[in-house]
């Protein structure tokens, strides 16, 4: 038996909507990790002269201004994402990243 239409997309024979719903989170799933890849640049300058010292020593002598700090600026961004996604596993992974973040102040 064939069928006139696609079957590449296994969920939309079975539930059209859970095809366009998942089109529809992409562009936010997207966004969490834009957003996360940003602030693991933003922390890896921010910590780069912890991971120059070369001794125990050194690293001990290094203050980084909290001021700074990258999870200032980012919590609220993830706490904005985790809003706009609420009930969605990705409103989950941003509050878990709000959470991870937060927990090392």
């Amino acid at each position: 038996m064939e069928y006139g239409g696609s079957t590449s997309c296994p969920a939309m024979v079975l539930s059209p909507t859970a095809h366009c719903q998942q089109k529809r989170l992409d562009p936010i799933a997207d966004q969490l990790k834009a957003l996360s890849d940003e602030y693991y640049r933003a922390d890896g300058v921010y910590q780069a002269p912890l991971m120059a010292t070369k001794t125990s020593e050194e690293f001990l002598r290094i203050h980084l201004d909290p001021a700074k700090d990258p999870r200032r600026a980012f919590i609220p961004r993830f706490e904005a994402l985790a809003a706009r996604a609420d009930g969605t596993d990705v409103a989950a992974g941003s509050d878990l990243d709000c959470l991870q973040r937060s927990t090392d102040f």
